[in-house]
């Protein structure tokens, strides 16, 4: 598996959909930049720059899944990217593994398109024991059915962003992608 680097905002906008929904499974999928993707490559550096929440409520290949896939591999052309890969958090803070995240089957259909996708699981179990939100603790990458890997890179811009984020929101989580 090559490196996989995420954008501060991709980042960003996972652990910002996670929180928001607490109380439901979510998920989304990953987009990397088209120019710096081998095609049929399985080993490759991978840099995630955005990441497009889907769903907090069905997790299943529905037409509203495929729909939103359609359009979001639509729009990825026309910005030069690609659809690299899915992340999804699970709605029990226990199930912070690949088998139990919801999207089984949207994953495995991005696999089929792009071999060397990945597959971050939010782990959300950490978020409220500790009196300083640390994600990069808490997520952890997948390469198709294999076991999760901890994502070892440190993002420290992200701490700034969040807090942008928290601040210009402050009656509640708001969209601000």
């Amino acid at each position: 598996m090559g490196e996989v680097s995420l954008e501060t905002s991709a980042y960003a906008k996972i652990i910002l959909h996670a929180a928001k929904y607490p109380h439901c499974a979510v998920n989304g999928v990953l987009l990397a930049d088209g120019s710096k993707v081998k095609s049929g490559n399985k080993n490759q550096e991978l840099d995630i720059v955005d990441s497009i929440p889907l769903f907090h409520h069905s997790h299943y290949v529905s037409p509203m899944a495929e729909i939103a896939l359609t359009q979001i591999e639509l729009q990825a052309q026309s910005d030069n990217r690609v659809i690299a890969g899915y992340y999804a958090a699970c709605e029990n803070f226990r199930d912070n593994t690949v088998e139990k995240c919801p999207g089984q089957k949207i994953a495995e259909k991005i696999v089929e398109y792009f071999p060397s996708a990945v597959f971050i699981v939010v782990a959300i179990r950490g978020w409220y024991s500790t009196s300083t939100l640390q994600p990069s603790r808490y997520i952890s990458i997948a390469k198709e059915n294999g076991s999760p890997k901890m994502l070892t890179r440190c993002y420290s811009r992200l701490h700034t962003y969040l807090r942008q984020c928290l601040i210009y929101c402050k009656g509640g989580f708001k969209r601000t992608w």
